[in-house]
């Protein structure tokens, strides 16, 4: 079984779907997981808390239609198993925060799938402040079917926003609110559901009828940054064997996202090098000349205020302002890269470095809108957003160097909205 600090080494398929077919684009879907165990294990620079306080609810909270459930051609339905809980023991004064996670083991249901046939487990992460467990159709849409394809599914619905240090947002002087602290309770649970007795269904109860399962995680925007937090300050790499990170991470720059006076400059995304070449692992088209493309990584309005909050900064993105000296520093300090190198005054040192976590990244590169150029006329409601540059920023730290067992970074062409990955397509 998989213990905290033993890592895997994850071979996956490289077949990629050239569309997301029923709203479904993530190589996990096409994934065959085998795990090979090894003596080295990812670091981490923050510690996790606990999980406590479980509580098996009779139903799923509502809307309890963001709830996976299934239905059998006997017209049997099969709900998620609800628990209610609570993320304690985070350090840096981050607050303890309730929240429900729900789980459906498709051993048994899905039609062929035994518990020794269970290709694995998948934790998902919805976007913004991770308070619903699947707010979009083409989420849910997910979900069902890696549960055909054999894989437990792992919802998870916070009280309140998993980035807000306290609740209520104080905007106080003490503690400041920090992102990369209060990534602590996602990274918690992720660590709970990887060693939790099998008793509580999870990824231990999936290995015991099936050793070569693997443990995944996919996240939303937002819910793609509770991954990348974990993998670069929390030790996920340790013990996740897939991630599939979905119009993100979001947060990956907080200072480039906040700052104004002047912005922070567009980012090109899967830039090209002398020879024309793409970024190490961006799947642009087939053949050259390899189209690229270049966003602003500033948060757009609606966004830039949920991140105010969050880190009690109310100048983040704000027009007309010019961002002081200390909140450029305290953004770029509660980033996923946060260009730490240990020094005083600087955030935690993160690692790029996934040596056995495959990872697949999916980011906007134009939005199905007939009426809007985005090249001579950037509208942010109906254009590639943040998320496509935030991702980019993220993913420029994974070189061949340091690369995982599987790393891609795919072009998506045609979202039905500014993050719209999941029903765009991808060139091959």
């Amino acid at each position: 079984m998989f213990a905290a600090g033993t890592s895997k080494t994850v071979h996956s398929s490289t077949a990629v779907p050239t569309r997301f077919s029923s709203a479904i684009p993530l190589a996990l879907a096409v994934a065959t997981l085998i795990i090979l165990f090894s003596a080295i294990s990812a670091s981490a620079t923050l510690s996790v808390g606990s999980v406590t306080g479980q509580t098996t609810l009779s139903n799923c909270p509502t809307p309890n239609t963001q709830w996976l459930s299934f239905t059998t051609s006997d017209h049997m339905t099969h709900d998620m198993h609800c628990v209610a809980a609570e993320v304690t023991g985070c350090p840096n004064e981050v607050q303890d925060i309730s929240f429900t996670y729900g789980y459906l083991n498709p051993a048994g249901i899905a039609p062929g799938i035994t518990a020794s046939n269970v290709q694995g487990l998948i934790v998902f992460f919805d976007g913004s402040a991770g308070t619903t467990p699947a707010a979009e159709e083409a989420e849910y849409d997910m979900l069902h079917y890696y549960f055909t394809q054999g894989y437990e599914i792992v919802q998870v619905a916070w009280n309140f926003a998993w980035e807000s240090r306290l609740n209520p947002w104080p905007y106080s002087t003490s503690p400041l609110g920090n992102i990369q602290n209060s990534a602590c309770r996602p990274a918690t649970f992720l660590y709970y559901v990887d060693t939790a007795d099998a008793s509580y269904g999870l990824f231990k109860a999936v290995v015991a009828g099936n050793v070569r399962a693997g443990m995944c995680a996919q996240g939303f925007s937002a819910g793609s940054a509770q991954i990348g937090y974990s993998l670069a300050y929390y030790g996920a790499g340790a013990y996740l064997d897939n991630v599939e990170l979905i119009s993100g991470p979001e947060f990956s720059d907080l200072m480039q996202g906040c700052q104004e006076g002047p912005q922070a400059s567009p980012v090109t995304v899967c830039p090209l090098d002398s020879k024309g070449n793409p970024q190490y692992g961006c799947r642009l088209d087939p053949n050259p000349p390899y189209p690229s493309w270049m966003i602003s990584p500033t948060f757009v309005p609606g966004q830039n205020h949920e991140v105010a909050d969050w880190t009690d900064d109310g100048s983040c993105a704000l027009a007309g302002s010019t961002s002081s000296p200390a909140s450029l520093t305290a953004w770029l300090n509660q980033s996923i890269v946060d260009k730490s190198t240990g020094l005083a005054g600087q955030g935690a040192v993160p690692t790029f470095t996934y040596s056995d976590t495959g990872m697949s990244g999916w980011l906007c590169r134009t939005v199905s809108n007939p009426n809007i150029n985005c090249s001579t006329n950037y509208q942010y409601q109906y254009c590639p957003n943040n998320t496509s540059p935030q991702g980019q920023i993220f993913y420029q730290n994974i070189t061949l160097a340091n690369t995982p067992p599987v790393f891609n970074v795919y072009a998506v062409d045609g979202c039905v909205n500014p993050e719209g990955a999941p029903q765009g397509t991808v060139a091959g």
